[in-house]
């Protein structure tokens, strides 16, 4: 029974820490500056707020291999409840 309750918790742990990778970096424009842009990133169809937009815009960004992003626009749209945002990303 002990060696069950150790492997469920070391399951737990991997599980939760696997479901916390880290997401791209927000910066600045002028932090970004002596960056390297290396594409850009959009998201749509968001629903929430600003921060969930920001959330989806970092971990777009991570996921095409970027350390850090900057959001370039931001719109909602008030017909569909929902969000779209477009950022550089940088490596």
């Amino acid at each position: 029974m002990q060696r069950s309750a150790v492997l469920t918790s070391l399951l737990l742990s991997i599980g939760l820490l696997a479901s916390t990778a880290q997401a791209a970096d927000s910066v600045t424009a002028d932090r970004a500056t002596g960056m390297s842009q290396v594409g850009t990133v959009t998201v749509q169809g968001i629903i929430g707020n600003p921060q969930d937009v920001e959330d989806a815009v970092a971990k777009k960004a991570q996921s095409q291999g970027a350390s850090y992003y900057r959001i370039i626009s931001m719109q909602d749209s008030a017909s569909q409840n929902s969000w779209r945002a477009t950022a550089a990303i940088y490596r």
